[in-house]
């Protein structure tokens, strides 16, 4: 195994299973993933060289994101009044992060924790009124300051042995999501 694999591969613990040794440790692997949905603007997602980096994602190459986080908000909206313009936020996508990729950490500043707790609470309750499977994210203090306001970094359990490059990347974990997004649009449309 290279040295960027081992380094884009952490172990990691829930937070109430840190004094059990015993418990299973998850192999988790890093991603990187781009998240201005507006890949075809070159303009609007120019990277520092120093984020160009190995196994990077798109987040506008795996569109199940996008829908689930669409679903989530649409449960807050009601139909009494009209509908905003803008009907999702931060933490809807967040929780579509978590359903959707099984991400398990985000590297993120301290400020987002409220919007972390929020994230989990929502991905929570969809997946409780849809019976999906759901494990909560944590966060890791973000060491990366300086990194470019549209990338995030995420662990998640699905692995890539080899970086295939932003776009291959992209194809691979939406690949691997596609039995996941059977159940879950399965369990939504018999709701």
């Amino acid at each position: 195994m290279n040295r960027q694999l081992l380094e884009n591969k952490m172990s990691a613990l829930p937070l109430n299973q840190l004094q059990q040794s015993e418990s299973p440790v998850a192999q988790l692997q890093r991603w990187y993933m781009i998240v201005d949905g507006n890949q075809h603007r070159s303009d609007l997602c120019q990277l520092q060289p120093q984020f160009q980096t190995a196994f990077m994602l798109s987040e506008a190459l795996i569109p199940q994101l996008r829908l689930i986080a669409m679903l989530i908000a649409a449960q807050r909206l009601g139909f009494e009044q009209p509908t905003p313009d803008i009907i999702s936020d931060e933490a809807d996508w967040f929780a579509a992060r978590i359903l959707v990729m099984g991400v398990r950490i985000f590297h993120l500043d301290i400020t987002l924790i409220p919007m972390l707790k929020t994230a989990n609470s929502r991905a929570r309750s969809f997946a409780q009124k849809h019976n999906l499977p759901f494990t909560p994210a944590q966060m890791r203090m973000s060491l990366h300051a300086g990194r470019p306001e549209q990338m995030l970094i995420i662990e998640t359990e699905t692995q890539c042995e080899e970086d295939l490059g932003l776009v291959e990347n992209s194809l691979y974990f939406a690949h691997n999501l596609c039995l996941k997004e059977h159940t879950i649009m399965t369990a939504c449309l018999t709701q």
